[in-house]
């Protein structure tokens, strides 16, 4: 559930997400423990940065979807389980939306500001120049047929109605 939407959430978003994408990554590890899970994280495993990083991507989409009419679908651009994502690399994720609003521009704005803090506080030092931790890009669907080359490598996250 995310605050805001259900009143018993005291957790917020860039929270839930985290916290969805450090257990992801302990079962896909197949770890016994969380605090095993995020000492791989700071030590920069790249195969844990690789589960989470899809994980919070995905968990990110589903609340944009989840809170706002116009977002369709997610696409992660430049990830892929064969190559190693160096971890300052920003999360790449284009938002395909029927409109471009104001408030949509101001939730991923909020969103990308709370997941980057909630980052750099679960794996500190390794985080500590990190400036931007998922960059969002917002798309109707004119852009994407402009632009379906960015797209071309590109993992669908969610896919609306």
């Amino acid at each position: 559930m995310w605050a805001g939407i259900n009143p018993n959430v005291t957790e917020s978003p860039s929270e839930i997400i985290m916290s969805y994408g450090v257990n992801y990554t302990r079962e896909k590890l197949g770890l016994d423990t969380v605090e095993e899970t995020v000492g791989a994280l700071c030590r920069l495993h790249p195969s844990a940065h690789n589960y989470f990083r899809y994980a919070v991507a995905k968990k990110t989409m589903e609340f944009l979807h989840r809170v706002d009419l116009f977002v369709e679908a997610g696409y992660l651009v430049g990830e892929s389980d064969e190559k190693e994502i160096p971890h300052q690399d920003p999360l790449t994720i284009v938002v395909a939306v029927k409109r471009k609003t104001a408030a949509l521009n101001s939730l991923v704005d909020e969103l990308s500001a709370g997941l980057l803090a909630e980052y750099k506080r679960l794996v500190g030092d390794a985080a500590a120049d990190l400036q931007v931790f998922v960059l969002f890009e917002l798309m109707d669907w004119q852009d994407l047929q402009l632009r379906q080359r960015l797209l071309f490598d590109a993992h669908l996250l969610i896919a609306g109605n």
